[in-house]
């Protein structure tokens, strides 16, 4: 009987593990949807609206490219301004107008330049550790990245692992 309280015991505990992890995986695989959604449509914005104004509405924090968490952030990823940041939403105004090329995240990864090379070959996923600005913590970020077709900047945005 020992024996067999143990073993249940041991049982229920991997089952939680289990549900947990599977309730953890939906949820970024939600995230990661949502993002690519908000990022599609952001391109698709500056496409029909133009950089300028499109910039201008990606920084209004009460706009409809402020999410929540979510926001919209860019570069010039082609020519002799690479790397410079030319929106980078509400919360980090800091960074707006600098170059970025070499900036690096807290475990050195140079983040810009492999944002630019994502950008170059079409779009897709970057991870590194960034501040959370709802927790101030570091933490790792999902950042998906697409360049605006035609032209020289990409626009990202991205979710922190919990």
């Amino acid at each position: 009987m020992k024996y067999f309280k143990s073993a249940l015991i041991v049982l229920a505990s991997a089952l939680m593990l289990f549900t947990f992890c599977a309730c953890t995986k939906m949820q970024n695989q939600q995230q990661k949807k949502e993002v690519m959604l908000f990022v599609e449509k952001a391109v698709a914005f500056a496409l029909v609206h133009g950089q300028k104004t499109a910039i201008k509405a990606f920084s209004n924090p009460k706009g409809k490219f402020v999410h929540g968490h979510l926001y919209i952030f860019g570069n010039i990823y082609k020519g002799k301004n690479k790397g410079l940041n030319i929106t980078q939403g509400y919360q980090t105004k800091q960074y707006l107008g600098k170059n970025e090329y070499n900036l690096q995240d807290a475990k050195g990864k140079f983040m810009i330049r492999e944002a630019i090379t994502i950008a170059q070959e079409g779009g897709g996923w970057i991870n590194y550790v960034w501040e959370n600005p709802e927790t101030q913590k570091l933490a790792k970020k999902h950042a998906y990245i697409l360049p605006v077709p035609g032209k020289n900047y990409f626009l990202a945005s991205g979710y922190y692992e919990k």
